[in-house]
């Protein structure tokens, strides 16, 4: 009997031990497994935060339609058409330039704004704005380029609605005294205020990409080949 009751008093105990033990691994899985997707959170965050500062979006696009010739093949004037992005991407109505020369200079005004709004994915200040100023080319100098946007006005491309914000017109009336007075462009969370221009050589059937970087400036991608050769080539 003795026997007994110590053989059911250790069957009891070792039970009692595996529960514990169960208990225990049981907590032990549900910590590790909250702290997994804690990480796992952490680690989304980050990769968002990544995106939006890595992010380079198409502004505009540069179709080469057609170029004239001298004599000695050289070119003496190019013809594009300039087509301007939304928000959304979708292609706002082209618009046809032509000008001496075949190096074609594309100038705007870009304004940066602090890392931690663009981190943020704020809705004004999430991203680099930019307002194209004009085109002009190595013959044609910049004081007499042709105009692109209309300055001090806001942008289509970078509206947040069908009418500009009180905040968007000021960031274009006020765009130059944020470029001279640092403390003025600190209050709206620009981190840089610039002017600049990007150009390359160009040729009858090239396509061109104009990209803004999220947090930097303006960059310039050939997207397709010349598909008509050169005259006098």
């Amino acid at each position: 009997m003795k026997t007994l009751r110590l053989l059911g008093g250790l069957l009891a105990l070792g039970a009692g031990a595996v529960a514990a033990g169960w208990l225990l691994t049981h907590g032990e899985t549900a910590r590790l497994r909250a702290e997994r997707d804690r990480l796992e959170q952490e680690r989304r965050q980050l990769q968002e935060v990544v995106n939006r500062l890595t992010t380079e979006r198409r502004v505009a696009e540069v179709i080469v339609t057609d170029q004239q010739h001298d004599p000695q093949g050289n070119v003496t004037q190019t013809e594009i058409q300039f087509i301007q992005l939304d928000r959304a991407g979708h292609p706002l109505p082209p618009r046809s330039f032509r000008l001496p020369g075949s190096v074609l200079y594309f100038d705007g005004l870009v304004i940066k704004f602090a890392d931690e709004f663009v981190q943020a994915g704020d809705p004004l200040r999430g991203q680099s704005i930019l307002l194209f100023r004009r085109i002009f080319s190595e013959v044609v100098a910049p004081q007499d380029g042709l105009p692109i946007d209309e300055p001090g006005r806001v942008p289509d491309p970078f509206r947040l609605g069908d009418k500009p914000g009180e905040f968007e017109q000021r960031l274009w009336k006020r765009f130059w005294s944020y470029v001279t007075d640092p403390a003025a462009a600190k209050e709206e969370g620009i981190r840089v205020a610039q002017g600049e221009a990007v150009y390359a050589p160009m040729t009858t059937g090239q396509r061109w990409t104009l990209t803004l970087e999220a947090d930097g400036g303006l960059n310039l991608h050939i997207t397709a080949p010349a598909t008509v050769p050169a005259k006098g080539r």
